[in-house]
């Protein structure tokens, strides 16, 4: 009996490691997708009309935008805790689950797999754990993207854009998912 609990716990275990690998080569690939030029365009313009037109200021807050989304998405996506954040978040690895190497997906398993990261982009802890990053060391505070002169203009544009942009992401991710899935080579 004790063989039985210890083979299904090691099969449990390596079938937790399997769906972790699989997130985070998915959140890779999502990454690597983003921020191609036609999709920083893409997303560009659908945070201007999701965001940017709820705001008082929708002139600046586009610019703001324009200027920094493409250095923003590089930054999130160089950032060594997104995969870990999203992977967690979604419930497919534990902060201690190692990743894998690279496996097959459907485009049903692909597209549901997009529909949890946009529910987890959607939820107002998400969100805010993203502003914060995003104001922290992770965009406004690294010399990289933002110059120490631009720091304050940064984070003023992230306290007012971060959380509502984190949630359009979520429903341009799920508005977007088939063709991200089938031009990513997806199997049906």
């Amino acid at each position: 009996m004790k063989f039985i609990v210890a083979l299904l716990a090691l099969f449990a275990l390596a079938n937790g490691q399997d769906n972790c690998a699989r997130c985070a080569e998915g959140v890779q690939k999502l990454g690597e997708y983003l921020l191609t030029e036609d999709e920083i365009a893409a997303v560009e313009e659908g945070l201007v009309d999701l965001v940017c037109s709820t705001l008082d200021d929708p002139a600046g807050c586009a610019r703001g935008v324009y200027a920094w989304w493409p250095s923003i998405a590089t930054a999130l996506f160089n950032y060594e805790g997104t995969v870990t954040a999203i992977c967690v978040g979604v419930g497919s690895c534990k902060k201690t689950t190692p990743f894998a190497p690279k496996q097959d997906v459907s485009c049903d398993e692909c597209e549901a797999f997009l529909g949890k990261v946009a529910d987890l982009l959607n939820t107002d802890d998400f969100a805010a754990l993203v502003a914060a990053d995003l104001r922290g060391d992770v965009f406004c505070g690294d010399a990289t993207y933002i110059q120490a002169d631009q720091m304050e203009a940064c984070q003023g544009f992230i306290d007012l854009a971060a959380v509502p942009a984190v949630k359009a992401l979520g429903s341009l991710l799920r508005a977007s998912a088939t063709k991200i899935c089938t031009d990513n080579g997806c199997t049906y």
